[in-house]
């Protein structure tokens, strides 16, 4: 009989994971109600309080985290419970409003299973008492893909740089765009999001000080760029990331630099780099495969789950997505 699983989600959520939830429903019986970003600062209280939780197995929370923040007490009350908070990594972000919030809250509620997308993150929660899993990051293959066109633009980013939480981001950002001609470019979401980044040759990551992957490197690989990332440490090995084969990594602009000029000059291991990037990311970060890892995790109890010594490596070979 398929595990009986609610999920709570945002309704207006920017990126939409329903897809992973459409895939999701193929292992489980899943029920969703979506609530929108008005009631959950208004009333999610109410929501929670007209939701018989006792007849699920397993009960999921894609919600706001300030939002959720709010609801400890309830929220404590419900059993085998798992949050999926690609957020925690402003846990330890000084410039995050959320600064250290993200611990206390979960540890509080420690009934629950808490799906982290930063490997280091996932440890340091883990390591503050907080049931942590590792699951990174993916992106929408019904909107994200690769057009095999000619591309116009050679060193492009699409993303945030106006929050404080990104001021690192920015000035790196800014730094290529003085000495390398980087192009910062804006689109609507959907189609134009798409044709934008299948256009860009080598889109420009610069993650300073977010202790992560963000959701743009997979989209960026899986619409066929050549993504330089800003070197996070143990998130590589935790991904399966590797220099010069799936992508570019660099620690100061002159690397970056150095590499896209010995890019410019051998086109075929450019080209070597993105149909490697492209098989990666399909076979590890699309939705389709993120929700059967989902499903995985879903079968363990949360009650079960312990942050002890050794868990995550216990459980690592679900959440590392490495090819089989």
């Amino acid at each position: 009989m398929s595990l009986k699983v609610l999920a709570l989600v945002t309704k207006e959520r920017l990126p939409n994971n329903d897809v992973m939830y459409e895939a999701l429903a193929d292992y489980v019986d899943l029920e969703i109600i979506k609530v929108s970003r008005k009631d959950q600062k208004d009333n999610l209280s109410k929501v929670l309080k007209k939701i018989s939780f006792e007849k699920y197995e397993r009960v999921l929370f894609d919600l706001l985290f300030k939002r959720i923040y709010k609801c400890k007490n309830l929220i404590r009350k419900i059993n085998n419970l798992v949050v999926l908070d690609e957020d925690t990594n402003l846990n330890y972000n000084p410039a995050s409003k959320n600064y250290k919030k993200f611990s206390k809250f979960y540890t509080k509620v420690n009934q629950a299973t808490v799906l982290s997308s930063g490997f280091g993150t996932t440890r340091k929660l883990i390591g503050e008492g907080v049931n942590a899993v590792y699951f990174p990051k993916g992106y929408d293959e019904k909107i994200i893909s690769f057009e095999n066109k000619s591309r116009d633009i050679e060193l492009g980013f699409i993303g945030r740089t106006k929050s404080k939480v990104y001021s690192e981001r920015l000035n790196m950002l800014e730094s290529f765009q003085e000495r390398a001609g980087l192009q910062f470019l804006r689109t609507e979401p959907g189609d134009a999001y798409r044709n934008m980044m299948n256009r860009i040759r080598f889109f420009i990551s610069a993650d300073v000080g977010l202790n992560e992957y963000m959701i743009k490197n997979f989209e960026a690989m899986a619409c066929g760029c050549i993504v330089f990332s800003y070197k996070q440490g143990e998130e590589e090995a935790g991904l399966n990331l590797r220099d010069m084969e799936n992508i570019v990594l660099y620690s100061t602009i002159d690397e970056a630099l150095e590499k896209l000029e010995y890019l410019r000059n051998h086109p075929d291991k450019a080209s070597d780099i993105q149909k490697n990037s492209l098989e990666f990311v399909k076979n590890n970060h699309s939705y389709s495969v993120l929700a059967r890892k989902l499903y995985e995790i879903l079968q363990v109890p949360p009650k079960e789950v312990q942050s002890n010594d050794g868990w995550l490596d216990k459980f690592v070979n679900l959440v590392t997505f490495k090819k089989s």
